[in-house]
């Protein structure tokens, strides 16, 4: 997610590294919830949703927070 997000909400949503320690590679930015699905689409991002926001797409998963990724992988 883009700006204007304060760092501490960068820090706990978008980590830097896994917490093996491994490096977390950073895509394109996007600034709102369309264009972080548009990037899914695209295969050129993952972006996580929480419950609420599962209610403004019939294909949103149904669970607590739910990963999206690009379907050919």
């Amino acid at each position: 997610m883009a700006a204007p997000a304060p760092d501490h909400w960068h820090a706990a949503q978008t980590p830097t590294r896994t917490p093996s320690g491994a490096p977390v590679s950073r895509g394109p930015p996007a600034g709102t919830l369309q264009e972080g699905l548009s990037l899914v689409a695209a295969d050129r991002g993952v972006t996580s949703l929480c419950h609420p926001a599962t209610r403004y797409g019939p294909r949103a998963p149904e669970s607590a927070l739910g990963l999206v990724w690009h379907g050919a992988r």
